[in-house]
């Protein structure tokens, strides 16, 4: 196959400015070599067809499940990197309550040294905050930058200890890794199912209320305004939670948020299905939840989309809500079912959007982001236009637990440019 392309007629996002342009680009041997508004090719180029799509730098997403090791039955790091491309991501960040858990030198070097050799969607590994995810003692965090880790969290379990979450954000701080909080205050999640409401009045379910990510994070937020480290908040997913992060950013304190497609796309009234797959932790909130992080999405609150993409056997969440794990997949849907939902609708301009998912993932990692002449080519092509059916044919994951399986969606990635290596799609 050749090792160089053109890709015609295509609008692409230049992170630097934030925008969009109608241009051409020619790829060769694995770099960005010319952007113009016209590029004839050499003969041994192979055209590529963009008009009406959209160009962009590959995708980035601070938040997967990938399970290995310990759960390679639900996906492994090859087949969570196939989905990622699938979906135009090219650069993932692994969490780290596998088992065992990425709390050591060796265990992040696992997952860098495995990345490097499939050769697919970059595997960036997270670490833990304390060792085992106990929330007792802190990790080796210096052991762990070493291994190739770019942040650390405890996923899943807030750090209850007030001061071993002070010692973790100053150690870390000093290495310029960001602490990621899973903030929800676990004495008032037990069991729970799902968000507080009338809905779950309704229905009989335990509860994970709003006030108890609320509680979580003003006690966070203050901690990283004493230390003055970098604390990046998972999933957030209530108006007050949003309240809280975006006074904390107007008082100049380093911290950052994310928000997932299904948390910007669905409330708590999926849950009268009592269809396991639209149980998440955080759970998913009310309207004016959902909507308040819209809005943060618009004034930049939140900083960046992430997926939580978490794989779980059909078995496990064939059983009753009470029993059933929660978490859906996300890699290989987010953008089509956020474009469809967001940019169709207006709701949010495309620039935004893909900026949400390149820009503000590489700013929260420390990183700079640019599209431009010689750089290494790390870019995916969307069709916005082009229907297609997320099934078992389609589905790149080991597992299958998402709300959207079965379901027709519009907009599609179609090809992925990563180094010297093309995936089409």
């Amino acid at each position: 196959m050749s090792d160089r392309y053109v890709i015609h007629g295509g609008y692409a996002f230049f992170p630097q400015e934030k925008a969009l342009k109608k241009v051409d680009i020619e790829i060769a041997e694995g770099r960005i070599k010319k952007i113009a508004a016209t590029i004839s090719p050499e003969s041994d180029a192979k055209a590529i067809e963009a008009e009406n799509k959209l160009i962009s730098p590959g995708l980035i997403d601070l938040h997967v499940h990938l399970r290995e090791p310990g759960r390679e039955d639900t996906e492994t790091l090859e087949t969570g990197a196939w989905a990622a491309l699938a979906g135009g991501f090219t650069t993932v960040c692994a969490m780290p309550n596998t088992c065992p858990p990425t709390d050591t030198r060796e265990q992040a070097a696992f997952i860098s040294k495995r990345s490097e050799e499939l050769g697919l969607a970059r595997i960036l590994p997270i670490g833990t905050v304390t060792k085992k995810r106990e929330g007792v003692e802190i990790a080796e965090y210096g052991m762990l930058k070493e291994g190739g880790v770019i942040a650390v969290s405890d996923d899943g379990d807030w750090i209850v200890s007030a001061e071993v979450m002070r010692r973790a954000l100053e150690y870390a701080g000093m290495l310029g890794l960001p602490v990621i909080t899973h903030a929800e205050e676990p004495t008032m999640c037990a069991d729970g199912v799902m968000n507080e409401s009338t809905v779950s009045a309704r229905l009989g379910l335990k509860v994970r209320p709003s006030v108890a990510e609320e509680v979580a994070l003003e006690r966070d937020i203050a901690l990283a305004a004493y230390t003055g480290s970098h604390l990046h908040v998972a999933h957030l997913t209530t108006a007050r939670g949003v309240q809280l992060v975006r006074e904390a950013r107007s008082r100049d304190v380093k911290v950052t948020a994310e928000a997932t497609p299904h948390h910007l796309l669905l409330t708590d009234e999926k849950l009268s299905e009592f269809d396991a797959n639209f149980k998440v932790n955080p759970p998913l909130r009310t309207e004016e939840d959902r909507k308040a992080l819209v809005a943060a999405l618009k004034d930049g609150t939140i900083q960046a989309i992430a997926t939580d993409h978490a794989p779980h056997p059909l078995e496990e969440k064939e059983q009753e809500l009470d029993l059933a794990p929660a978490g859906m997949i996300g890699l290989q849907t987010a953008l089509s079912v956020l474009w469809e939902a967001l940019i169709d609708t207006r709701t949010l301009a495309p620039e935004r959007l893909l900026a949400l998912l390149t820009v503000g993932p590489a700013e929260v990692l420390g990183r700079k982001l640019e599209l431009k002449e010689g750089e290494p080519a790390d870019l995916m092509v969307f069709d916005p236009g082009v229907s297609w059916v997320f099934d078992a044919e389609s589905n790149r994951s080991l597992s299958q637990n998402s709300p959207w399986f079965g379901k027709t969606l519009k907009g599609k990635v179609q090809h992925v440019f990563l180094a010297e290596k093309h995936f089409e799609f």
